[in-house]
């Protein structure tokens, strides 16, 4: 697995592990809210106009592929 890879699946663990237990003392719409909010806010510091706006494009083209948020647990090991 490449650094970017591992980089990647440590973030992703550390993430899950913040949203399931924030989500055991919050609405899961308010935490939601929070972090997309907190998300785009990173996106559109972090990347040029163009990709922020090429990304939010294929976010929106996809959008009926989003997938109900069901938390691998194997992944928090």
């Amino acid at each position: 697995m490449s650094n970017s890879n591992q980089e990647l699946k440590a973030a992703y663990v550390e993430v899950l592990a913040f949203m399931n237990d924030i989500l055991d003392r919050h609405d899961a719409i308010v935490v939601g809210a929070a972090m997309l909010s907190l998300t785009l806010s990173l996106y559109k510091t972090v990347l040029p106009p163009d990709d922020f706006n090429s990304m939010m494009e294929a976010v929106l083209e996809t959008k009926d592929k989003i997938q109900p948020f069901t938390p691998d647990k194997s992944m928090l090991q």
